[in-house]
C-alpha cells in the first residue's frame, strides 16, 4: 500500500466522525527529532490525533505510527 492510499484511508476515517481530527506530520519535514516531538505534542493537546510518517526508501515506502495521548 502507497502512502498516500494510506493517507486517503485516514482522510476516509475523519469522515465518520467529526470529533476524530488526525494530523499527518512527516518527518523529512523537521529539521532534527525535537522539534517534531513538540509539534506533534502542541497538536495532542489540541485534540489531534496525531500520525508521523517516516520514509523508508527511495521507493517511498512509508513507515506511519500513531502517537498516543498522554
Amino acid at each position: 500500500m502507497n502512502f498516500k492510499h494510506r493517507i486517503k484511508s485516514l482522510e476516509r476515517k475523519t469522515q465518520i466522525g467529526k470529533e476524530y481530527k488526525p494530523a499527518v506530520l512527516f518527518e523529512d519535514d523537521f529539521p532534527n527529532p525535537d522539534e517534531l516531538q513538540e509539534k506533534s505534542e502542541e497538536l495532542n493537546k489540541k485534540g489531534f490525533m496525531v500520525y508521523i510518517v517516516k520514509f523508508l526508501d527511495a521507493l517511498k515506502r512509508v513507515n506511519i505510527k500513531r502517537k498516543e495521548a498522554r
